[in-house]
């Protein structure tokens, strides 16, 4: 799962992109809409130390980090994080991404709408047409496989909270600046559910690190009025 500002992911052909260059990305400005962004079980301490982080109502729930309420907080004026808040992995990782083909092999893929491709000052993406990435190249296949690696962690995650029936719909209401902000229409976990598994099931949680993810959770739920 990818947001929306990965406009056109496709996959890169080594001989077909063998000069390909592509642009570091300078300005996060293509992020400053996406306010609810996937969050990953990996990143969870830095995550929870900056922002909430909640779970969809989705049938297959998500774990997703809020940045604001109705845009990113985070992204100022000149296209930069703001402060030292913790830059999630889903915006480094941009314009990049890594995605699973139909054997479930991992396929290393880019934004064609990325308008930092072709530009001068590009770096080259593969070394020559054998398929050999540059250092650069590299670089972005690792955040992108990272990525996709994590993800799947995260998903087995919120499917075992899903099956345990841990998760309960959440309503926040901040007061800050003398206005009140309510966020709705997402979930967080009820811990009374969870002190009343099964010694086994959370003996299973704890030896998987899911259950110090629980807890990364309810932590960063303090968060709501620094995005409010």
């Amino acid at each position: 799962m990818y947001p929306k500002y990965f406009s056109e992911i496709v996959a890169l052909d080594k001989k077909r992109d063998a000069a390909l260059t592509v642009a570091p990305v300078s300005d996060l400005g293509f992020a400053r809409d996406e306010y609810v962004l996937p969050a990953l079980v990996d990143e969870l301490p830095a995550l929870a130390a900056c922002y909430p982080v909640v779970f969809t109502n989705h049938e297959t729930p998500v774990m997703v980090a809020l940045t604001g309420r109705t845009r990113n907080n985070f992204i100022d004026e000149k296209g930069e994080w703001a402060g030292e808040s913790y830059l999630p992995l889903v915006i480094r990782t941009y314009p990049f991404a890594a995605l699973e083909d139909g054997n479930g092999d991992v396929v290393f893929c880019v934004d064609r709408k990325y308008q930092g491709i072709g530009v001068k000052g590009g770096k080259k993406v593969f070394a020559d047409k054998q398929g050999k990435l540059t250092a650069f190249g590299h670089h972005a296949a690792n955040f992108a496989n990272s990525y996709l690696t994590s993800l799947k962690k995260t998903r087995d995650f919120a499917l075992k909270l899903k099956e345990f029936d841990l998760l309960m719909p959440a309503e926040v209401t901040v007061t800050k600046d003398g206005a009140t902000h309510t966020y709705s229409g997402l979930s967080q976990i009820d811990t009374g559910k969870l002190s009343a598994l099964p010694v086994d099931d959370l003996r299973a949680m704890i030896d998987s690190q899911q259950l110090y993810y629980v807890h990364l959770h309810q932590f960063s739920l303090n968060n709501f009025s620094k995005i409010a």
